[in-house]
């Protein structure tokens, strides 16, 4: 065996070590910061895991509608998959607010992905929404606005969450778009801005979870 051999399996091993050494530490000695505070344990658990759930729902998203545009024989399993990250997401919510609520959250999820499945077939057949998908898709966003405010009122209030929600569906309208039209620069910058904005809404859940149930952590 030549040395650089050696050289190249002793760095795969430290990598190897670095790698393990860093997923312990995410599992079981994560930080975070909350503005100017490091948090801790189960709250930064709880972000972990919200950051992780929000970012598979806009990937999930992603691959929905790049399957659901291009017509790949993917397209019912990759649906499929995006549903079940909206149970886990209702899941994770029903652990603070009991079953009812988070089963209704992942109704209200499951409806934004059909609302979204909806408007990539116009969006294909016509470059554009119809009125009857484009008042589905500001109702359901309104459902989810007043669901989240009245379950958590001092941390969700309305006037939030509202910018917020708006902000993430317009996104995913302007990714339909871009690639209906081709405009991979533009697509990949919206997709970009997507998991930006998918990171900030996790860490406004989980914050708002710990605030109004801090017992739990």
């Amino acid at each position: 065996m030549k040395c650089s051999d050696n050289k190249v399996i002793y760095t795969a091993l430290i990598a190897l070590v670095i790698g393990a050494g860093a997923g312990w530490a995410f599992g079981k000695r994560s930080t975070c910061t909350k503005e100017d505070e490091t948090i801790v344990g189960q709250h930064c658990d709880l972000r972990h895991k919200m950051v992780r759930l929000w970012t598979d729902h806009v990937i999930w998203t992603r691959a929905c509608i790049v399957a659901t545009m291009q017509g790949t024989p993917d397209e019912h399993a990759v649906h499929e998959r995006l549903l079940k990250n909206q149970e886990d997401l209702g899941q994770t919510f029903a652990h603070y607010y009991g079953v009812e609520k988070g089963q209704a959250f992942t109704r209200l999820l499951k409806e934004h992905s059909s609302i979204m499945h909806d408007m990539v077939y116009e969006a294909k057949a016509h470059h554009h929404m119809t009125d009857k998908t484009h008042q589905a898709w500001q109702q359901n966003e309104q459902d989810l606005v007043t669901f989240l405010s009245n379950l958590n009122p001092t941390y969700w209030p309305q006037d939030e969450i509202q910018p917020l929600l708006t902000e993430h569906l317009l996104l995913i309208h302007k990714e339909v778009l871009a690639r209906l039209e081709g405009n991979w620069d533009e697509d990949i910058r919206i997709f970009d801005a997507i998991c930006n904005q998918a990171r900030k809404m996790a860490r406004i859940f989980a914050d708002g979870i710990v605030d109004q149930h801090p017992a739990h952590f």
